[in-house]
């Protein structure tokens, strides 16, 4: 009897996209999330904001399989000890099933300054710095 393997769709990367020649990330984002990611061509500021000196902080926008209770957005706001220790802000979708609030999807929706607003997914907008 032939086994059958189940794989998820094949992971889609910056390539895709016709970013500009020269430009890179300064940062990333987790398989499972979406939303914000700062490009460059000026290594000085990647390394800049990548560097955990000097990181900026990232706001996220989660949606949540419930309805958050006032505790549990308590417990969110005080940080969640997890089995690895206590949590950093990219581990939210293992801060909310902490709680009991499972994540359905995460959001990027800035970076220090720097936000995403209506800017439509798969898109980039030029900045000047």
């Amino acid at each position: 009897m032939p086994v059958h393997h189940h794989s998820l769709p094949p992971r889609r990367t910056l390539a895709e996209f016709g970013r500009p020649p020269g430009v890179y990330p300064a940062g990333q984002l987790d398989f499972d999330s979406e939303g914000l990611l700062l490009l460059t061509d000026d290594g000085t500021l990647a390394h800049r904001l990548t560097d955990p000196r000097h990181k900026q902080p990232k706001t996220y926008r989660v949606q949540v399989e419930g309805e958050p209770s006032a505790a549990q957005l308590a417990a969110l706001r005080d940080g969640v000890a997890l089995n690895d220790g206590p949590t950093r802000p990219a581990q939210a979708r293992r801060m909310t099933a902490a709680v009991g609030l499972p994540t359905l999807r995460l959001v990027r929706i800035a970076i220090g300054a720097w936000r995403l607003d209506a800017l439509a997914p798969e898109h980039w907008h030029a900045l000047v710095l």
